[in-house]
């Protein structure tokens, strides 16, 4: 603490990040595949993504290298962005309590570890993921904390249907 800073166990700089057990599972993950592997991988999609020419409407399943790379490289990061929003809006409504989590694109699950992270009230999550690769990396993966149970739904059966989400009056 020479610098006068004092920074919090479960933050680097001010910024959350993603609890031990869930970067050991990450590394385990990156384990299966070599770095240079995971670097093109992370290089391929970077460039799609930044591409003004690329349609990024129809997204293309993922390869299961892909799926990997994506998570590990992407999760931290996701998980402190969704870490640092969820914080604020806890701070904003203090007794903001919410026992299920809804995650649509769900990817890996970082919104899950962050919300659970936040919220002691959290008692369900329900992640819904589009792409089955990253699906199966979403399942390798450890729970976020034993007192959420989750469901994890793999959409891509339903992928070319056009589903109507309606909030009830009681819930909007």
């Amino acid at each position: 603490m020479r610098s006068g800073i004092q920074v919090a166990p479960d933050t680097l700089l001010g910024v959350p990040v993603p609890p031990p057990k869930l970067m050991a599972a990450l590394d385990d993950l990156a384990a299966g595949v070599s770095a240079q592997r995971l670097a093109a991988e992370v290089d391929r999609w970077q460039a799609r993504y930044h591409d003004p020419a690329a349609d990024l409407s129809h997204a293309a399943q993922l390869r299961p290298e892909q799926a990997i790379a994506y998570a590990v490289y992407r999760m931290p990061a996701t998980y402190a962005a969704t870490a640092t929003a969820l914080s604020a809006l806890a701070a904003a409504i203090p007794n903001l309590a919410p026992a299920t989590l809804l995650d649509l694109g769900s990817g890996a699950g970082a919104a899950t570890w962050a919300a659970a992270e936040t919220f002691a009230s959290l008692q369900e999550s329900i992640a819904l993921e589009r792409d089955p690769e990253m699906t199966a990396v979403a399942r390798r993966l450890p729970p976020a904390l034993d007192r959420v149970s989750g469901q994890l739904a793999d959409l891509s059966a339903i992928k070319n249907s056009r589903p109507l989400i309606w909030p009830s009056p009681a819930t909007a």
